[in-house]
């Protein structure tokens, strides 16, 4: 029996009549009538408005779109501003106009172009208004006819042009649309939207070059109408997994795209577009170095045979130009560092072609170039950069290679001669990250020191005799005053990174620090931050232990105000405690269990141990502390510390060991100490204490309580300092590191146990949180 659907089948709701349906589905249609019509009406009404704005761009500059201008006998077109609102039947073309905006209207090449050059300005100038406005509303006009190629360039130029936040329904405007706005464009930002909504309309028919090209220029801010359910972070995994298509060839360019998209969407680390991203920059570089190899090796058999040209072949072979331009190599350098998504593979690509570009360039920088919206030098450099690195970029890019603990030691060096040997002026902010980034990896150049140090200097020299002579009012400044500010802010802060660097890397520079000292219980001290705070306590820290140790005496006077001190104090101890509890040492919650097992281990070697001991200063908590025989230390093997040296309790010597987890050292090969790490080390052995450093990396590998019995026995038995470590403790007073004479002249014995027992009490006085 076959059952016929009916009323009765909706027991919830009443079925609707046939004479109900047909009058609903009639009253349906005539409103799609009228709103087709409508629509229509609105359309040829656009359409009149653009041939209008094209008709009046070719009067007022008829080379650049390459048509003719309309005859004397037909009628002048009104100005663009009575175009739209009231002025629009005043502005409707005639015949005549429209003849002459034919051509135009027809090829939107020209409009294009327009879009692009000023996506590319800072701002559309005035006296290119109106072209500009012609080209955004012919574009916009014709959106849904436009080939997939046109619409992703102009949505792309759009996207660059279109402001952060649309402010159509009120707040203000910023950016290119305020420059939009002050040009007398009332509605190019519709004519933008509407490019932007017909590209996520047809986001599937973009390639992933033009989808990350877009994302990247994307404003963050802007709603996405696409329904597709996700944001662009989806979206931009989904097209890099495409990235295999066939004949789809990644350019440095488009990779550069991926890095900013990234960056501006927030990426999480975890995303599959970061493995994309490392997998698209290995490709594009090795496909690139293979491409430039065989067109020298062209040059060089075409040259084969002719007299004195074998030489020129070999040296331009054996020189291959970098893949990467600088600014390139330092957005895709960023988006992995601050995403803390780190690849050594990509990293060693990015550092290699910095380090071809410090070497084509002579081991020279150029000079920063002003840029565009987009973060873009104006002046752009072909493929390869040929300008090489700019002081700003290589400082990012060294920044974010600190960041990801990414070491290397070749190109650091280069990075330090080409900044130490610019002779141009070099901004503070800028030398300050670079030697910032190198303390940061431990290292120290001496001529960069200079440098950053007479900088420092003379900035905090000018800032004294500025707030000496006229002070600021507080409260909110305006105009130039903000922009001063913000200049004394970032010296300020430049200042501080400079400190800090000199202090991890024992840097110990008297008269910078001492000039340090005065600038900050002066009126030009700037307001310190919970960083600068914790950093300026680590400067206190080994001021006083140079002093301590006799090296540098001068220094025992340069001391923190002593309310900054205080608070300084106070944020150094509560970044402790929150780094106690959470691992510490970048170990990850898993210091808990490597302690307990590294305490099971020398139980085993019947060696007396004591966990979490705080040091006499009480500014340190050493992890363990081991008493080894000096007879079991000079024997081989494990079980040495047994018998008749054993019992010489007298001879025995206590060693502190230092637990320290993967984010204690850098990321690759060989795993060097940070700064931060060697900085404590050195600061332990300065209060008497030799340092042995377990690595959680190297007691993961060991397989069984033999094996990790025996790594304990090896490490105590060398009982190595850290590289570059001043251990006071074991120097005796006076005693000088060349020849009876050091930097800072010597001292006698009676003066060295002067400056050590001041140096205790100042020890006392940080302990009870005071500072003189």
């Amino acid at each position: 029996m076959r059952m016929h659907v009916t009323g009765a089948a909706w027991p919830l709701f009443d079925a609707p009549t046939a004479s109900t349906a047909t009058a609903g589905l009639q009253q349906q249609q005539q409103q799609h009538q009228q709103q087709h019509q409508q629509q229509q009406h609105q359309h040829q009404q656009r359409s009149n408005k653009v041939q209008a704005l094209a008709l009046a761009s070719q009067q007022l500059d008829g080379d650049h779109l390459k048509c003719q201008a309309p005859s004397s006998a037909a009628r002048p077109c009104p100005e663009a501003s009575s175009l739209t609102g009231p002025g629009e039947k005043a502005g409707r073309p005639d015949a005549a106009a429209v003849a002459a905006s034919g051509a135009h209207g027809g090829d939107l090449g020209d409009a294009l172009r327009v879009l692009q050059r000023a996506a590319e300005r800072p701002a559309p100038r005035a006296a290119a208004g109106t072209r500009f406005r012609a080209a955004a509303h012919a574009l916009a006009d014709a959106a849904p006819r436009l080939a997939t190629d046109q619409l992703a360039a102009a949505a792309i130029a759009a996207a660059r042009l279109a402001p952060a936040a649309p402010s159509r329904g009120g707040g203000s405007a910023s950016g290119s649309d305020a420059a939009l706005q002050s040009a007398g464009a009332g509605d190019t930002a519709g004519a933008l939207e509407a490019l932007l909504r017909a590209a996520e309309a047809r986001l599937p028919e973009l390639t992933p070059q033009q989808l990350t090209a877009l994302a990247a220029a994307w404003p963050p801010e802007a709603p996405s109408h696409n329904g597709r359910g996700g944001g662009w972070v989806a979206l931009l995994e989904a097209a890099l997994r495409r990235r295999q298509a066939p004949g789809v060839a990644w350019q440095p360019d488009s990779v550069a795209d991926v890095a900013r998209a990234l960056l501006r969407h927030r990426a999480p680390a975890g995303s599959s577009a970061y493995l994309a991203l490392a997998m698209l920059t290995i490709e594009a570089s090795s496909r690139r170095r293979q491409e430039q190899q065989q067109q020298q090796q062209q040059q060089q058999q075409q040259q084969r045979g002719l007299p004195g040209t074998g030489a020129h072949g070999t040296e331009a072979a054996a020189s291959t130009p970098p893949v990467f331009a600088p600014e390139q190599l330092a957005g895709v350098a960023r988006a992995f560092a601050e995403a803390g998504h780190y690849n050594q593979a990509v990293f060693d690509v990015l550092c290699s072609e910095a380090l071809a570009h410090l070497r084509a360039s002579g081991w020279r920088l150029a000079a920063d170039a002003p840029l565009s919206p987009l973060g873009r030098p104006r002046a752009a450099s072909g493929g390869g950069g040929s300008c090489g690195f700019t002081p700003g970029q290589l400082a990012a890019f060294l920044s974010s290679c600190a960041t990801s603990r990414h070491f290397d030691a070749r190109l650091l060096q280069g990075a330090a001669d080409a900044l130490s040997r610019c002779r141009g002026d070099v901004a503070l902010v800028h030398t300050a990250q670079v030697v910032n980034a190198l303390a940061t990896l431990n290292v120290m150049d001496a001529a960069l020191s200079a440098r950053a140090s007479a900088a420092a200097q003379q900035w905090m020299a000018a800032s004294m005799a500025e707030a000496s002579l006229h002070r600021a009012p507080p409260g909110p400044q305006q105009g130039r005053e903000q922009q001063q500010q913000q200049q004394r802010e970032s010296g300020a802060g430049a200042v501080l990174d400079i400190a800090w660097a000199f202090a991890t890397t024992h840097n110990c520079d008297d008269a910078f620090f001492q000039l340090l000292c005065r600038w900050l219980a002066s009126p030009a001290a700037p307001r310190c931050g919970p960083d600068a705070l914790a950093r300026l306590f680590d400067v206190q820290t080994a001021l006083t232990d140079a002093a301590a140790g006799g090296s540098h005496p001068g220094l025992l006077s340069a001391a923190l105000p002593p309310g900054l001190l205080v608070a300084a104090r106070a944020e150094w101890l509560e970044r402790r405690a929150r780094g106690a509890a959470g691992g510490g040492d970048g170990s990850f919650g898993r210091a808990a269990g490597f302690q307990g097992e590294v305490y099971s281990a020398l139980q085993g070697l019947g060696l007396k141990v004591s966990l979490n001991i705080p040091t006499a200063c009480g500014m340190h908590v050493l992890d363990a502390i081991v008493r080894v025989p000096s007879a079991a230390r000079s024997g081989g093997g494990v079980g040495g510390g047994s018998g008749e040296g054993a019992g010489r309790s007298s001879a025995s010597r206590s060693l502190a060991l230092s637990l320290d987890g993967p984010g204690a050292f850098a990321a690759n090969a060989p795993r060097s100490p940070l700064g931060a790490t060697a900085a404590r080390w050195r600061a332990l052995q300065a209060r008497g204490l030799r340092v042995v450093s377990v690595r959680w990396t190297d007691w993961a590998r060991l397989k069984g309580s033999a094996a990790q019995q025996q790594h304990l026995w090896d490490a105590l038995a060398a009982a190595p300092q850290a590289p570059g470590i001043f251990a006071a403790s074991d120097a005796a007073p006076g005693r000088s590191s060349a020849g009876g004479s050091n930097s800072s002249g010597g001292a006698p014995e009676g003066a060295a146990q002067s400056v050590r027992r001041m140096a205790s009490q100042w020890w006392r006085l940080l302990l009870e949180g005071g500072g003189g």
